[in-house]
């Protein structure tokens, strides 16, 4: 397992997940964390149990946090975010898409770390309630926060 106390480093050693690839993989017969890479976004099977579980481990990473209600009738248009983040999903299901159109779902118990600049969209029927740590507090994020992918920064682009 990566450990996440440093800089994200979600652009190397990439491999691919099959096509619908839960968040919450398979666990390994002695319990160890299982991590996935797919894109630039890394997936854990293992992390916080409660939103204060997941809060904490956003401070204890140094990033700025958050817990909302993320909820999708429709599906998004693919979009990126200048900040890095890491989401914990506390409860509900849904789903998203890269831009390479993987469909990832998502469940209670999955951890997510994206790259600032990660394409992506969330896909309709998501309902879910998440904790997000960024490595930029709000207050310093630009608007709109769903950014066109025309607009993404080379230095962002994989």
């Amino acid at each position: 397992m990566v450990v996440l106390s440093g800089p994200f480093h979600a652009r190397r050693n990439r491999a691919m997940m099959s096509s619908g690839q839960r968040c919450r993989t398979d666990r390994a017969a002695n319990g160890i964390d299982k991590e996935i890479e797919r894109h630039g976004l890394r997936v854990h099977d293992r992390c916080a149990d409660t939103e204060r579980d997941a809060l904490e481990q956003v401070a204890a990473m140094g990033l700025h946090g958050l817990a909302f209600e993320d909820v999708h009738e429709t599906d998004e248009t693919l979009h990126w975010h200048e900040f890095e983040g890491v989401t914990w999903v506390i409860s509900g299901t849904g789903s998203f898409a890269d831009e390479h159109g993987n469909v990832t779902q998502v469940q209670p118990g999955c951890r997510l770390q994206a790259p600032a600049g990660w394409l992506h969209r969330s896909l309709a029927g998501t309902n879910t309630r998440v904790v997000v740590g960024t490595n930029l507090p709000g207050s310093v994020w630009t608007s709109p926060i769903n950014k066109h992918p025309a607009e993404r920064p080379a230095a962002l682009s994989n």
